[in-house]
């Protein structure tokens, strides 16, 4: 399943997904981030990820987001949420 979801900040959705396909054995992937009237846009492909994680990965990622935009940064601690390699 492939979703495109406008995002605050689009760095916090690729250290979200290598921490949580990391804990969670899933292989979700950040397809691509696009830039429409200056909003950010990310694609994110869930693959065969169950359902049950989809909402809880979907969860996370709302409230990543909400705290983010609202102490106005763009990514998350590196010391928790580090960028892949």
């Amino acid at each position: 399943m492939i979703v495109r979801q406008n995002l605050y900040a689009p760095a916090a959705v690729r250290q979200l997904i290598y921490k949580f396909n990391r804990e969670n054995s899933t292989q979700i992937e950040e397809v691509a981030t696009e830039y429409i009237d200056g909003s950010s846009f990310s694609i994110i492909d869930f693959k065969d990820t169950k359902s049950s994680l989809i909402f809880e990965f979907a969860y996370k990622l709302g409230g990543i987001q909400e705290y983010l935009s609202n102490i106005g940064e763009s990514w998350l601690p590196l010391t928790d949420y580090p960028f892949p390699e």
